[in-house]
């Protein structure tokens, strides 16, 4: 923002923020406190809606390259799971083969 001289607000010296601002260093009247509030309003924000925490997680998903990594995610996983349970089933069966051996040989 720029003053009226067209210099910058961090270079004006206090008195020129001052003057430009048309306060003082002191404090203001309650006339003139009552009169600004009815120009200018009260300090206030506004505050912003609140956003549930499940709406940013699920926006992040509208990536179609999200989308992609999820997918890949997923057939990985399957494949591991398909690898480990043909992994047990065969040592079940192994065990199971030899056990029957033992007692029919």
């Amino acid at each position: 923002m720029k003053s009226s001289n067209n210099t910058c607000w961090h270079a004006a010296s206090g008195d020129e923020a001052l003057a430009t601002l048309e306060t003082i260093h002191d404090v203001l009247a309650s006339q003139e406190t009552e009169a600004r509030v009815d120009r200018y309003g009260h300090n206030k924000f506004k505050l912003a809606s609140s956003v549930s925490w499940t709406k940013p997680l699920l926006d992040e998903f509208r990536s179609p390259f999200v989308l992609i990594l999820v997918m890949l995610g997923g057939a990985a996983l399957g494949v591991m799971n398909a690898i480990i349970v043909r992994k047990v089933l065969i040592r079940r069966i192994g065990s199971i083969s030899s056990a029957c051996h033992r007692i029919y040989p």
